[in-house]
Order: structure tokens, then sequence, then C-alpha cells
């Protein structure tokens, strides 16, 4: 029997982790029909049963309907949450990146507290097959926790499709070129760094007309609305059409993230023909390729020099373009699957 922690799908502001949380339970159900979903829509209180969960009063199983099997049951977990699992269980867990390992100050306390009491080391370390979306990931995996390499599987996500697209009633202005930032407003993600360039660069005679667009909710460390300089706009929630067509209208997705495990937001961008700037450390050369320019996200004139690239040299915009689409023809569902299912295969050696 096959339990998968579905909670993941009940995310009210879905990130780049739910998106790919969301690609894994899809193909899970479809390969094994009779897997059972643990959601949580039906327990009287999501606070309890975590707390439950957390001083193991109750397992995994047994909250999506699995009280007892003759069988060893597998475990599939997508991402960092209050977990227990029978003992005899072989645990699946899904690692996206270590960045609240490496850099806690990139996190709000509240954070801090939820990797704490989620007990995310122990939890994986104790995990019987590992799955890194990135082989950036594994290696961390393996250099920082000691994870054995024999047990860790990459499975990349696929590269979402568009589609649609509305333009969202939220965007101020009208027919002016403009820059994106998507994803969480957040220190890790690097958006002042964002509006920082963007200022060294706004009032050059090519781009004064340019706009910053900041598309997504306000996380820790975001700039409050009245920090924000003139022709710098920031639209607190999208929704996947708005998304999209934001992608499609950009000049460039500006993306320097300070740590990340994959990079969704720059395939997205790539599957519309937007051009990326991405950083040059952590996963995102491995994510993007030669389909993007690289930048360092500790050197804001890097990331100015970038943006005016792209909006200077038609050439060079073209080609991030063409490759940005090759990139996405890459990371395809039918690799997403097989990368799965030879991880599942891994997993019922062990049963």
């Amino acid at each position: 029997m096959i339990t998968v922690d579905a909670r993941a799908l009940r995310e009210p502001f879905p990130t780049g982790v739910t998106e790919i949380a969301h690609q894994f339970i899809s193909h899970i159900t479809k390969k094994f029909p009779d897997a059972r979903l643990f959601t949580g829509e039906k327990n009287f209180s999501n606070s309890l049963t975590n707390a439950r969960l957390m001083l193991g009063l109750t397992t995994l199983e047994a909250q999506s309907g699995v009280h007892s099997s003759s069988e060893r049951p597998i475990v599939f977990i997508p991402n960092t949450h209050f977990i227990h699992t029978a003992s005899t269980a072989i645990r699946m867990q899904v690692v996206h990146d270590l960045s609240f390992f490496h850099a806690p100050q990139w996190f709000s306390p509240r954070m801090r507290m939820w990797h704490h009491a989620t007990r995310a080391q122990r939890e994986l370390e104790s995990a019987d097959i590992v799955l890194a979306v990135s082989a950036w990931t594994r290696r961390d995996l393996i250099s920082h926790l000691k994870i054995p390499a024999e047990i860790i599987h990459v499975v990349p996500p696929a590269a979402s499709l568009p589609l649609g697209g509305e333009r969202p009633a939220a965007l101020s202005f009208k027919h002016k070129p403009f820059f994106l930032f998507l994803g969480t407003l957040e220190k890790r993600k690097n958006v002042r760094g964002v509006i920082e360039a963007f200022e060294m660069i706004k009032n050059l005679p090519m781009l004064r007309e340019f706009q910053l667009v900041l598309a997504g909710r306000a996380g820790f460390g975001a700039p409050r609305a009245r920090e924000l300089p003139d022709r710098v706009h920031h639209i607190s929630y999208i929704t996947p059409p708005e998304k999209w067509w934001l992608l499609k209208h950009a000049t460039a997705l500006v993306y320097p993230s300070f740590f990340e495990g994959f990079g969704l937001p720059p395939l997205e961008a790539a599957a519309v023909g937007c051009p990326t700037i991405v950083s040059d450390c952590t996963a995102p050369p491995e994510t993007m390729g030669d389909a993007a320019l690289h930048v360092s996200p500790y050197d804001i004139s890097q990331i100015a020099l970038a943006m005016e690239a792209i909006v200077v040299d038609k050439k060079l915009a073209s080609l991030c373009r063409t490759r940005g689409f090759d990139r996405v023809r890459w990371y395809s569902a039918d690799k997403q699957r097989a990368a799965l299912d030879a991880a599942f295969a891994h997993a019922q050696t062990l049963l």
C-alpha cells in the first residue's frame, strides 16, 4: 500500500514547491490507482493533527485511512511537514533544497520554528529513499548531511506549459515595457537586489519607459509598498492565467536568487520565450544551462548590466529565447515519470 502526504494540494498560494508536489502526486495516482492520499481535509483541526503527528500519536498511514496492512507500506512525502509513519514504513522523501540549513537568517522566526518543529534534518537522515529535484541538491545532501548517494534519486520537475493568459487587473500601467520578478518576495530571493539593479539603469535613454513588476505574495524581508521606488509595482497575488500573461509580455524575468534547489520560474519563462537572468550559484546554472544570463546575486552591477544587455542586444535576447525552448523540451513530463518510476522500483526492492 502506498500512502501519499498530499496536504500540498490544499496550499492556497501555490509556489514552485507545491507545483512540483502536484506533478509528482498526479503521476503517482495514475500509476498506483489504489494509493491513499492524506489531504487533511477531513481533519477537525490541522494544528491538532500536526501535534499528534509530531508526538507520534498517529501516523500518516492512519490519517489516510490505512490502519493495518500485511504489507510493508510505502509513504511518499513531497515536502517538509509534520511527519510520523509506522516503524515498518518505507519512507520516500522529496528534497527541494537545504537553504534552511545553510542560511536560517533568510527565514522568518516562524519558519525557523517550523523547520525545528518538523525535525527536518532528522526526517531527511532517516528516509529510505530520497528524491532530489536537481543534481545540485543531490550533491548538497551528500556533502552536507552525508546522505548515502545510493539512496538519492534525481527527479526534476517537468516544464509547465502555458495555459492561456490574462492581463492582471492590478497592473497599473499600460503599453509600457517591463522587467519581471516572479515568486515570493523574500530575502532568499534577493528581491531588494532586483530593485537596486533596476534603479541603477532605469534612467538610461533606452530604459526610461521601463517598469519593474514584482509578482508574488510578500514574505519575510519583503520591501513595503511605501518603500518601492517610482516605476516599481507589486502585485501580491496572481492567478495562473495572469502569471502566463506577465511572462509572455515581460522583456525579461530577473531571478537572481541567493539559493535555489531548482528554480521553476525561469523554466516557466522559457516556455513562453521570455529571456531570463538567473544566479550563477546553486541550482539555476544546472536548471537553465546556456539558456539564460548568469549573474552573481551578490553583485548588483552584474544584475543591472544583464538587464540592460537584454534590452540593447536583440540578438542576445533572441538567443536566450531559442535556447530556452530547447531547455523546456529537455525537462519533459516523460523524463520526470521515468525518474519517479525508477525511485518507486527502488522502494519496492525494500519491501
